[in-house]
């Protein structure tokens, strides 16, 4: 099992920048350098040497370090004044209320772990904690266990001076209600601390972290009196008056202001590990399912005891990129005698150099969204690997719960993750990565595939990513004649796709050489992680709440992008048409092309001919596959160049495309589940070439670039860049 791991504090930089580097090597001396990633060393080898790299800077050693990663989300406030009397009240929704350990849902810290903390017990009881600087710890327990996924009401006091506490719970309709006393001398230190919401803040970091919502969480600086502990928690007002800190969400605040904080001045909540704003509070009707429509409805947060945001390492080098490094995929090669790993980087001209023609647009995002899955761990898929085994780096990742999921995987309480961190270790975001589903190189690995193809071309190419997309928009792509994808750009914000059709519209060229692309609304935040809400449609591991379809980040819709009225196939002419892992395809070229077309595409390949059937893979298309649909937007003037059909019914059609569940809908039967390869003129000189295959890329280093995918590929780079395509 791996134990040598790290990230880019910035993966993609511009030459002559410096590039900081978190390692964790346990402790250990280890050496680092540079090295570009060339592509593939040959043929599919995936189990001996499936990638190629050159040195690009000089070894460097390091005494190594061990890196602690902290995972949950919390809200803390600054060190305040703790004062003798506090009275809290909240409204919460447990999802794990009966977890086997402590929930903490509200905090008072003071200094050496003293303080009062409302939780759930390991059954989901509420119960008040008073922890004094000495003497024997007093509780009190309501006798209730609370129901996961639904609400409850409750309210404590705790007077120090007088030592009363006491604790009321209405939930289901029910009202409990209980009392301690405890020596005023044995209070808890009522110096400087802090207040928290989901978690207990210890000497050594936040613990007992909260799964589920919390709203209207307010906070009092007085004791409740005889029956106003009552009100509090039946909601009758307030009658301790104006509350010290209303630490209610506002969810339309939060989308605008990302990382976003609660409430202002001293009580100010700093929320850690994100959290979730736009989600369902207690007041939810079900009448608006946009919280922009009524945000009083909205005034939840959400906490999950794994949420990460942030690893936060230390940074271990800082790497001088030479101002005159050629644009590229790079990677820190790590090493500690035989054991190695590499991060990439990605290397964009300096400012101000000369560039090439062609851009080759990595997808971060996706590889973001996929970043430590462990899909491999779901039942459901258990049945899905094939046979294939499972490598050192994803027992690494289920080994390491605490840096973070993909967004196909689930919080520890069965919620889909929707979050994915940028700043953080990613075990399968390497160059000899296998995927325990196609028993194949996957997403970045196989992505190495298209680069090393453009390096075999000797046609020069610059290289920039997702975020980068994102981030610089038209201005980015409107350096480039060119522009060339990687084999699954499914994840993609709204930015990109204006960038993507503005450059088209502008005389741009496309080369889309996957399948699924430009499929999932994707928000980002400022360091680059991105969010996901999958909306109730689409092929999905799991689906929003009902209610909580919009991104937190960007107040805009989640979902599929084509429910937006934007399919791919209104970019590329190809959309998502269906999924199989098992007995690839080969295509078809199209008999009836223009002769001139034909030429310029598949050179001396003859019309009807079968390509991409070279290969262990039994065919370039496979994996997720495109089809050309005039219903979902295809343009009629696009040119459809290959096809291909027939797969088995181990390939099934898009969830999107299905209304009903009815018999032939497999690829044995259904029309729909096929492959098309497009060449699409557009209006103003720009034009698309698009795949639909996944698996094409694997293709292309097949018999040393020579074989009839790569073939094509070349024959089309070079049309568009002369302007005969």
């Amino acid at each position: 099992m791996t134990a040598l791991t790290g990230y880019f504090l910035e993966d993609s930089l511009a030459a002559g920048e410096k590039a900081e580097l978190a390692v964790d090597s346990q402790g250990r001396p280890f050496e680092a350098r540079l090295v570009r990633l060339l592509g593939p060393a040959d043929d599919f080898q995936p189990d001996a040497a499936w990638f190629s790299s050159a040195p690009a800077g000089d070894v460097v050693g390091h005494p190594g370090a061990e890196q602690r990663t902290t995972a949950g989300s919390y809200a803390a406030t600054g060190r305040v004044e703790l004062p003798e009397r506090i009275a809290f009240a909240t409204w919460l929704w447990p999802t794990l209320p009966a977890a086997g350990r402590p929930a903490v849902v509200f905090s008072a810290n003071g200094s050496a772990g003293a303080g009062v903390a409302l939780l759930l017990d390991g059954e989901g009881r509420p119960r008040i904690r008073v922890t004094p600087v000495e003497g024997d710890v007093v509780e009190v327990v309501a006798p209730t266990p609370l129901v996961a996924r639904r609400w409850a009401s409750i309210a404590l006091s705790v007077d120090m001076a007088a030592g009363r506490i006491e604790l009321a719970v209405v939930a289901g309709g029910a009202f409990e209600r209980v009392r301690g006393e405890f020596s005023p001398l044995a209070a808890v230190d009522r110096g400087v601390g802090s207040f928290a919401l989901g978690a207990e803040l210890a000497p050594d970091g936040a613990r007992h972290h909260f799964d589920g919502k919390l709203d209207r969480p307010r906070l009092w600086f007085a004791a409740a009196g005889e029956g106003e502990v009552a009100q509090l928690a039946q909601d009758e007002g307030d009658p301790l008056g104006t509350p010290a800190a209303d630490w209610s969400i506002d969810s339309v605040e939060a989308a605008a202001h990302p990382p976003f904080a609660i409430g202002t001045g001293p009580l100010a909540l700093t929320i850690v590990n994100r959290g979730q704003p736009g989600v369902t509070g207690r007041t939810w009707s079900g009448a608006v399912l946009d919280y922009r429509l009524d945000p009083a409805q909205y005034t939840a947060i959400r906490f999950h005891s794994d949420d990460l945001a942030d690893a936060g390492w230390t940074t271990s080098l800082v790497l001088d990129l030479p101002v005159d490094l050629p644009s590229g995929v790079y990677a820190a090669e790590l090493s500690i005698g035989d054991e190695r790993a590499w991060i990439p980087l990605y290397v964009r001209p300096a400012a101000g150099r000369s560039r090439n023609d062609v851009l080759y647009l990595a997808p971060t995002m996706t590889y973001l969204a996929y970043g430590n899955d462990r899909q491999h761990t779901h039942a459901e898929f258990g049945d899905m690997t094939g046979g294939n085994p499972l490598r050192d780096y994803e027992h690494w990742i289920d080994a390491h719960p605490e840096v973070g999921s993909s967004i196909y995987d689930f919080h520890p309480d069965g919620d889909g993750c929707s979050f994915s961190a940028r700043r953080r270790p990613l075990g399968n975001v390497r160059p000899d990565y296998v995927s325990w589903i196609t028993g194949t190189p996957r997403h970045f690995s196989a992505d190495l595939a298209v680069v090393g193809w453009l390096d075999d071309t000797g046609v020069g190419f610059d290289v920039a990513t997702d975020h980068d997309l994102d981030r610089l928009g038209a201005e980015l792509l409107g350096r480039y004649r060119v522009v060339v994808t990687g084999s699954h750009p499914e994840y993609v914000s709204g930015a990109m796709l204006d960038a993507l059709e503005g450059y088209l519209a502008d005389g741009g060229k496309l080369m889309y050489l996957g399948g699924n692309g430009y499929y999932w609304v994707t928000g980002v935040t400022e360091d680059g992680s991105i969010e996901v809400r999958r909306g109730h449609a689409g092929t999905r591991m799991w689906e929003s709440a009902p209610g909580e379809d919009l991104l937190a980040v960007s107040a805009e819709p989640g979902g599929l992008w084509r429910h937006r009225g934007r399919t791919p196939n209104r970019l590329v002419g190809i959309g998502f048409a269906a999924q199989g892992w098992a007995g690839n395809r080969p295509y078809t070229v199209a008999e009836d092309l223009p002769a001139g077309l034909h030429e310029l595409v598949f050179g001396s390949i003859a019309p009807g001919a079968v390509i991409g059937a070279d290969g262990r893979f039994g065919g370039a298309a496979g994996d997720e596959v495109d089809r050309w649909d005039p219903a979902l937007g295809s343009p009629p003037e696009a040119v459809v160049l290959a096809r291909s059909q027939r797969f088995t019914d181990a390939y099934q059609p898009a969830v999107e495309d299905q209304l009903t569940v009815t018999p032939g809908i497999g690829g044995a039967e259904n029309p729909r589940v096929r492959s098309d390869i497009v060449y699409w003129p557009r209006a103003g000189g720009g034009a698309v070439f698009a795949v639909g295959s996944i698996s094409w890329a694997l293709s292309l280093p097949l018999s040393g670039y020579r074989g009839d995918v790569a073939e094509i590929c070349t024959n089309v780079l070079r049309g568009l860049l002369a302007g005969r395509l």
